[in-house]
């Protein structure tokens, strides 16, 4: 709690599987009667856990603060294939590879793209296209809610796995008051 009170913004860890745990609540009241802007990564999406519009509704309803993804997961568990980069319209692919190796990401003009579908596939491209859909219709991202702590933007991941932190990182760089 005291390194909280020195803190210009935080990173809020959430666990796909777990979902939001008792003292993420209790840290979370201190941020929100501090007015910290929060960043949420949700971890683990190489194992089996719940679905991202469930994490997105968990933190919403027990949190009471808005999320807009930044990145939107194709799959999960075993299915897991990577996270679509709404920001940047780009594809972050994941594959286990050796140690410190990761595939370059695959830039894209947009939703559509033929690149995009010929890495996804159909089912998963159109599965990929109906959730974005879903998110439009959510909480756009607002630089100066975000600074308030009225909203958190949402990055999914795997830490473990090394997938999704550096993009992550560069963004909270950005996003993160100086």
């Amino acid at each position: 709690y005291r390194t909280l009170a020195a803190a210009d913004s935080v990173v809020m860890l959430i666990d796909c599987v777990k979902g939001v745990e008792p003292q993420t609540i209790k840290l979370f009241k201190v941020c929100r009667m501090r007015g910290i802007p929060i960043v949420t990564f949700i971890n683990k999406l190489d194992r089996p856990g719940l679905d991202p519009f469930e994490l997105l509704d968990e933190i919403e309803q027990t949190l009471g603060i808005p999320c807009s993804p930044a990145n939107w997961p194709v799959g999960s568990g075993s299915e897991f294939r990577g996270v679509y980069d709404r920001w940047h319209n780009r594809m972050l692919q994941f594959e286990r590879l050796d140690r410190g190796a990761r595939p370059a990401p695959v830039l894209v003009r947009d939703l559509h793209d033929q690149a995009l579908r010929d890495l996804l596939g159909p089912t998963d491209h159109q599965q990929l296209v109906e959730d974005l859909e879903l998110l439009e219709a959510g909480e756009p991202f607002e630089q100066s809610a975000y600074e308030a702590g009225e909203l958190t933007p949402v990055f999914f991941g795997s830490a473990v796995t090394n997938f999704g932190v550096e993009p992550f990182l560069e963004q909270f760089i950005d996003l993160a008051p100086e």
